[in-house]
């Protein structure tokens, strides 16, 4: 059973617990953001967002009713360095338009209800929009045959080759201008990795712009956070937190949060660990690496129970850094981490991003953040005032946003 779908967040990976306890929902009132403060046009229109606890706006995320896209079409490509062909969603506009390239987070599905709200918002902007499963996810490996899932740099020249292979297609060729990326979560990590390959001449294709959602400031950070986090989980049983947190709407305005902190991050660490789970157990398998034991019944399921006991920081370290060690790409486990890691990632700004993070997310830590402010110039970066880890996806303000992509 899952608990809470995990589009509804993103990858990764925290340090730390958290302090932050249930209260009032209603945080301070709307604010107008004014280029002086956010570093974005002035014209930017209210935050519409009212949520003022991280973890309940995390929970939340997802609460919306999951909308209806109309009209996409699939295609079948087999881009470069992929062992087989993967497909992908498009969805056209009328003449030549921009191209948005929709990059999901951790275990997010292009078919998936997140997938769906993005893919409205880019659509209603009037771009052409595009997208497929997440990188992280067994059902890409199994066509791209990469390696171990988390490898940002490997996994960001794999979008790359696709987007330059969909690029190709007649469609593309007749009815694409520039090109777009936004990523939400893990995506965000992607697109920013994307955007420094196409800033240092690798990308195969011109990429004029990148706006990054809720990307975690250090993926070790997150890793780390959503390991502590899970040591909440054994307070609740699965099917508490699927009754409380899965399907649950937001209380309204001035309403207290009708849940203790430590219930929201049993309920997060076991969505997110879920799908771990699938990957490791996926990846030992798939890859022959014999990290998990064999059962003596042939049972897949004592696999996973031992796959269950995994945490992030160990997945990273001992089965993806195993892995890309032996495949010669890397010497350090932190060379696996340092992409993920945006103060470093972005010492040297890309000129074409953007990135859009919540004060209050849970996955990241306030002084990490804080020097993450130093790093980037004011015009690449948008601090929201509250809004959790993608607690604000449904917003005005964020359809606004999107809309100025190409600006």
């Amino acid at each position: 059973m899952r608990i809470l779908t995990s589009p509804m967040l993103v990858l990764l990976l925290l340090v730390g617990s958290v302090t932050m306890a249930a209260g009032d929902v209603s945080g301070p009132t709307p604010v107008t953001y004014s280029s002086a403060d956010t570093g974005i046009e002035s014209n930017t229109t209210e935050f519409d967002y009212y949520i003022g606890d991280g973890l309940y706006a995390t929970v939340t995320a997802n609460s919306f009713d999951k909308p209806k896209v109309d009209c996409e079409k699939k295609y079948k490509l087999k881009p470069e360095g992929f062992k087989k062909d993967i497909e992908v969603r498009a969805i056209w506009q009328s003449g030549r338009r921009p191209l948005a390239v929709l990059l999901l987070g951790l275990a997010s599905r292009s078919k998936g209800k997140m997938a769906q709200l993005w893919k409205c918002h880019l659509r209603e902007a009037g771009f052409h929009v595009l997208t497929f499963d997440s990188t992280f996810l067994p059902s890409f490996s199994k066509r791209s045959r990469h390696g171990v899932a988390g490898n940002v740099v490997e996994e960001s020249k794999l979008v790359a080759n696709l987007v330059a292979a969909f690029l190709k297609q007649g469609d593309a060729r007749e009815r694409v201008g520039s090109v777009g990326m936004v990523g939400i979560s893990y995506g965000g990590t992607l697109a920013l990795n994307t955007a420094k390959m196409s800033q240092e001449g690798r990308c195969p294709f011109p990429l004029d712009r990148v706006l990054a959602f809720s990307p975690p400031v250090r993926m070790k950070t997150a890793a780390r956070k959503l390991d502590v986090f899970y040591r909440d989980r054994w307070n609740y049983t699965l099917a508490e937190l699927a009754d409380d947190l899965l399907g649950h709407k937001p209380v309204p305005r001035g309403q207290p949060v009708p849940f203790q902190a430590s219930e929201m991050r049993a309920g997060i660490a076991a969505a997110f660990r879920l799908d771990l789970t699938d990957v490791i157990e996926f990846s030992d398998r798939f890859y022959k690496l014999e990290l998990l034991p064999e059962s003596r019944w042939g049972d897949n399921e004592y696999r996973r129970d031992v796959a269950g006991t995994w945490s992030f920081e160990r997945f990273v370290s001992q089965m993806c850094f195993h892995y890309w060690k032996k495949a010669g790409k890397l010497e350090t486990v932190d060379q696996l981490w340092a992409p993920g890691d945006l103060t470093r990632l972005l010492q040297d700004c890309p000129a074409n991003v953007h990135v859009v993070i919540a004060e209050d997310d849970p996955l990241n830590d306030p002084g990490e953040l804080a020097r993450l402010k130093t790093i980037l110039p004011s015009d690449k970066a948008t601090y929201l005032p509250r809004g959790g880890h993608m607690g604000y996806n449904d917003t005005q303000w964020v359809r606004n946003r999107v809309s100025r992509l190409f600006e």
